[in-house]
């Protein structure tokens, strides 16, 4: 599995507003959500809940923002949304681990709509993580609400 793929909500507890998506991926469609509740009753009932092996992964956040959005965004948000992720992946035995934050003041990329040239061209620019990390993009203007990918 590539969790370089992942797309997580971003700094969700910290900026939860109606005008705002929590994240870029499409919704499951009823079929799958279906099969994947029969896997979790079947294995429940035979009481083999399956579990991902105890991982550690290395997180590398990428906050890009405009010139006038500059500084709304902190540390202690990231760090907030690492413990949040930690709390929620916790009974699979997934920690996560941030290696490094940095911040990015480039319009384009702020407002880059997913799978968009200025998406590719930001990811390409930013990425740290290997394909077994996982890189997280925070953008503050992305189109039509959706905070991050």
């Amino acid at each position: 599995m590539k969790f370089s793929s992942i797309s997580l909500a971003a700094i969700a507890a910290s900026f939860a507003s109606a005008e705002y998506h929590r994240c870029a991926v499409e919704q499951p469609s009823a079929e799958h959500v279906s099969a994947l509740n029969e896997a979790a009753r079947i294995g429940a009932a035979n009481q083999e809940i399956s579990r991902v092996a105890a991982r550690n992964i290395p997180v590398y956040v990428h906050v890009v923002t405009t010139t006038a959005k500059k500084g709304r965004y902190t540390q202690t948000q990231i760090n907030n949304q690492i413990a949040a992720m930690n709390d929620a992946y916790s009974g699979m035995g997934i920690t996560f681990t941030l290696k490094s934050t940095d911040f990015t003041v480039n319009a384009q990329w702020a407002a880059a709509d997913i799978s968009s040239s200025a998406e590719r061209a930001m990811k390409s620019s930013l990425k740290k993580g290997k394909y077994s990390e996982l890189d997280l993009y925070f953008a503050s203007d992305i189109p039509g609400g959706t905070l991050g990918w």
